[in-house]
């Protein structure tokens, strides 16, 4: 599922950069940061949930 993921990952900030159409250099690192934020926050929630069980 790696190159799966990946290229789940690359259509979703294409569609993020399309939806928000702020194509400004401050816009598209805005979205990068937020991106980035969630994949840590999302890896630690599951990897505590995983460790839960």
């Amino acid at each position: 599922m790696g190159v799966t993921g990946v290229a789940l990952l690359y259509a979703t900030w294409l569609s993020y950069l399309l939806l928000f159409t702020g194509l400004t250099l401050a816009a598209w690192l805005r979205l990068v940061v937020q991106n980035l934020v969630s994949s840590l926050l999302n890896s630690c929630i599951y990897s505590t949930s995983m460790k839960a069980t």
